[in-house]
């Protein structure tokens, strides 16, 4: 694919997956102070209760959420560990209800890595159309979409390519599932597929980009110190 300089996703629906959360709930049945942990006090809400996921109080919304999943495929598929620093915003458009959620239903974050890429992420919730996944370098595009087909093409490559003129599938490589895999290393010792280390390396991403779009500022990495600071 020659220089790859660009990885982008844009992963779109028509509604917040929290909706598909909510029900109704007794609150006899819950234990609404070991539910709120270190939230603030607050009285029970059968919504607030099953739909956590949209309320900043439990969850930071789409980028931890679901771009978490693709910036952990970005490292696998690269290599890459940290980004070097990462912009983003976000805020809630569309859907505004008797719900009152507060996790945004707009996100766009955007992220550079030292290996000499940008990573963009966004989700519109308030129409599904336009989902993609694609990796693009100067001689050729990886389509990832859908990302359980992937393809590979020259397709808008702005060098010389060998990479077929159209978009090919690519060879599936067989391989343990996360859960199998998972078993398997406790049997053998060895380190697992998803290690705790890519674990915490898409953290680190995921939570700079929500600083970014929380604060409006820029976030930056440092991996000798493990810090994360504003630029």
């Amino acid at each position: 694919m020659g220089k790859v300089a660009r990885i982008e996703q844009i992963r779109n629906g028509s509604k917040p997956y929290w909706y598909s959360r909510v029900a109704d709930v007794n609150p006899k049945d819950v234990d609404w102070k070991e539910f709120l942990m270190d939230a603030p006090p607050q009285p029970f809400r059968a919504d607030k209760f099953s739909g956590w996921y949209g309320y900043r109080d439990f969850s930071d919304g789409p980028v931890p959420g679901l771009a978490s999943h693709f910036i952990d495929l970005i490292h696998y598929i690269t290599g890459a560990k940290f980004p070097t620093s990462v912009t983003g915003q976000h805020g809630t458009f569309t859907w505004k209800d008797k719900h009152q959620f507060t996790c945004p239903d707009q996100v766009q974050a955007t992220w550079i890595y030292p290996e000499g890429f940008m990573v963009s992420y966004s989700t519109n919730f308030g129409n599904a159309s336009g989902s993609m996944i694609r990796f693009l370098g100067d001689q050729g595009l990886l389509n990832l979409t859908p990302w359980s087909r992937p393809t590979i093409s020259r397709t808008g490559a702005g060098q010389p390519s060998k990479l077929p003129k159209e978009e090919t599938p690519l060879k599936p490589i067989e391989t343990p599932d996360h859960f199998l895999n998972w078993l398997q290393s406790i049997r053998t010792r060895e380190t697992c597929r998803a290690s705790i280390d890519a674990g915490y390396q898409h953290a680190v991403a995921v939570i700079m980009a929500v600083r970014a779009a929380d604060t409006g500022r820029r976030q930056i990495y440092d991996p000798g110190k493990r810090e994360i600071r504003e630029g």
